[in-house]
């Protein structure tokens, strides 16, 4: 599995943004040096593989988070708020129908430009939707809650609507996948 590279700059400028440029310097100079993949120029258009993108994230949580995984999930979340209003894919969400299968090609549309590998899925559920990631070879903790930040605000653009998250199933049960289910109020 490989991971588009855009996650890269969003870190950056995350991190930047948070702990200053001078912090990212010393991150980015040690996460060469502990993971080789990392030692070429990362760019939107690269493809990071899955272990380096599993250690990308750990090391970053780690340096920056004392370890706190759930940080990731707002990763998630603010990368799908500025994405789909003010970047990149700000044309997908103009216009488009409130409902199941907006969120439902929305997902599979973007969940295919960031990642070569599995099946991302929407259905609906009483009071909300549920989101599932399946068909993976490689599964992560950082790789469910950052998919699943980021499904949490497609969700709630689409509805105009507050969502709560809730855990079905995922990488704590040993699944390569996850599901999740997200009540509208």
């Amino acid at each position: 599995m490989h991971i588009k590279g855009t996650f890269y700059a969003g870190r950056r400028q995350s991190i930047t943004e948070r702990f200053g440029e001078a912090a990212w310097q010393r991150f980015e100079a040690e996460l060469k040096q502990q993971v080789p993949g990392f030692a070429r120029l990362i760019t939107p258009a690269s493809q990071v593989s899955a272990a380096d993108y599993i250690a990308f994230q750990e090391l970053m949580v780690r340096t920056f988070y004392s370890g706190n995984m759930q940080v990731l999930w707002t990763m998630g979340y603010d990368s799908a708020g500025w994405a789909l209003t003010e970047g990149p894919y700000a044309r997908l969400l103009s216009g488009a129908q409130r409902g199941l299968s907006t969120i439902e090609s929305l997902m599979k549309r973007l969940w295919g430009v960031y990642c070569d590998e599995g099946r991302f899925s929407a259905f609906a559920s009483e009071g909300g939707f549920e989101l599932e990631v399946d068909q993976m070879k490689t599964w992560h903790l950082s790789i469910e809650l950052t998919s699943m930040g980021y499904g949490h605000k497609v969700i709630e653009l689409v509805t105009e609507k507050t969502a709560k998250p809730k855990r079905i199933h995922g990488a704590a049960e040993g699944r390569l996948g996850c599901r999740y289910r997200f009540t509208l109020s």
